[in-house]
């Protein structure tokens, strides 16, 4: 392989990666239920396609967060992602599940994103985007427990490494504080 196939292969796995992160940003927004920083990932009049809900994405974004508040917990998730890089345009495919727990039911969704990217002043955004639902169901909720013991592990739900509480499980708090220690000293 000579130098020229290699940087292109390089800056074709750099653009991949931009991309992904940016799908990953996106998945992480709308969990936390952060319509600006979903919407922040799309031009501004990219086009969003779900069937028979069609409109301008930074709209829909702000419509389904909304909708998703009245949830006990919003659970999303990206999946595998296929990109193909053209230049300042990409395409992609990424596979997602998302999760939401009601009052009485969990509704559970599997699907695709279709996407047409563009990169603009080095930054990847989504032009438009078909929006797809491969599989789907919803449940009722059981009485049943999770299993005896284990609420423990649902206090961290929805939470991040912002959280003082989880800063501290995973140690990164005694980092912070030796670190401001260490600049006083």
């Amino acid at each position: 392989m000579g130098v020229e196939e290699r940087d292109a292969r390089i800056d074709r796995w750099i653009d991949t990666l931009d991309i992904r992160e940016t799908l990953a940003e996106y998945f992480r927004a709308l969990t936390a239920g952060d319509a600006a920083r979903a919407q922040a990932v799309f031009l501004p009049d990219t086009p969003e396609c779900h069937g028979p809900v069609r409109g301008v994405a930074h709209g829909l974004i702000a419509e389904f967060v909304a909708n998703a508040a009245v949830y006990r917990a919003t659970v999303r998730h990206m999946l595998d992602v296929c990109v193909e890089i053209d230049g300042d345009t990409a395409l992609s495919e990424a596979g997602w599940i998302t999760i939401l727990q009601g009052e009485d039911r969990d509704s559970f969704y599997a699907g695709r994103y279709l996407d047409r990217w563009q990169r603009r002043d080095g930054t990847w955004r989504i032009a438009a985007r078909v929006a797809m639902v491969d599989w789907w169901r919803v449940d009722l909720r059981s009485d049943l427990p999770f299993y005896e013991g284990a609420e423990e592990i649902l206090r961290f739900s929805g939470r991040g490494f912002e959280d003082a509480e989880v800063r501290i499980a995973l140690g990164l708090a005694q980092d912070e504080t030796r670190s401001k220690e260490d600049a006083g000293a």
